[in-house]
């Protein structure tokens, strides 16, 4: 048996490449107009889904675990009650434990959302590539269109170049339709990665909060462990920053999501795969 020479190994490497294609990227570098809508909006639930409920209800939960805090040293009679300093001490210790336990669950979800995020990105970046390379291929069609047009009379003579030039014609204009069409669509569509971007860094930002802010609490309990004051732990929890602009944030990025996707849904009716 012959063996084959490195030439030939590479030969054969480069003939085969597409084996190598990961399936999500071929797959939706080759979608129809329609299956790039449905991932399209597969993906916007997605996001819609993780902002919902990794960020906002995180959020809101975060806020109501500071706020009963808050709200027990606030009570009435807890400085001024029969509460031993000790019974003070050891609801302020509790509820800054609540809250530490609490971020570092969420902080041990980072990983897994940050993948999801990465691949919502890469399938609106696939799907752009295919309403690319479907443009392109209108363009070249326009082309080969408009040139079969020029070159008529060498191939045709009187009543068969009249039908060819009027068929040919024809075919120019719904031709060049659907690369307005194609432009259009396109248009809108990159509008999607931008807010994308925009979603993928508010989901850092508050990532990077919960990484931090595990740390602050951390830091807390230690420090309360050791016997700090009531005092100075209830100012440092007057010193949290609230996350809710960061909420208002990630609705709007829906908002802006559901409008062009409506849009492009639309659009898709005028499409015949």
């Amino acid at each position: 048996m012959k063996r084959l020479s490195l030439i030939g190994i590479i030969f054969l490497l480069l003939s085969n490449l597409n084996a190598f294609d990961l399936p999500w990227e071929s797959d939706k570098r080759k979608a129809s107009i329609k299956e790039v809508i449905n991932g399209t909006v597969e993906v916007k639930e997605n996001i819609k889904e993780i902002s919902l409920e990794f960020i906002i209800e995180n959020i809101q939960n975060a806020n109501k675990l500071v706020s009963d805090l808050k709200e027990d040293v606030n009570s009435e009679g807890f400085f001024t009650g029969k509460k031993s300093d000790d019974e003070k001490f050891e609801i302020i210790i509790e509820g800054t434990k609540e809250l530490k336990d609490f971020y570092v669950e969420l902080d041990s979800q980072n990983p897994e959302i940050k993948e999801k995020i990465l691949n919502y990105k890469k399938d609106i970046v696939q799907y752009s590539i295919s309403l690319q390379e479907k443009l392109r291929n209108e363009k070249s069609n326009l082309k080969n269109l408009k040139f079969d047009l020029k070159v008529a009379p060498n191939n045709y003579k009187n009543d068969k170049l009249d039908i060819v030039t009027k068929s040919l014609e024809q075919r120019i204009k719904f031709s060049q339709k659907r690369v307005d069409m194609m432009n259009s669509f396109i248009k809108n569509y990159n509008k999607i990665e931008k807010i994308l971007t925009k979603v993928d860094v508010n989901v850092d930002k508050f990532i990077f909060t919960i990484e931090n802010t595990k740390l602050v609490y951390i830091s807390a309990y230690k420090t309360l462990k050791l016997g700090k004051d009531i005092k100075t732990a209830y100012q440092n929890l007057e010193d949290l920053k609230s996350l809710e602009q960061l909420s208002d944030d990630m609705i709007s990025s829906w908002k802006n999501l559901d409008t062009i996707v409506e849009k492009l849904t639309k659009q898709m009716a005028v499409f015949e795969d």
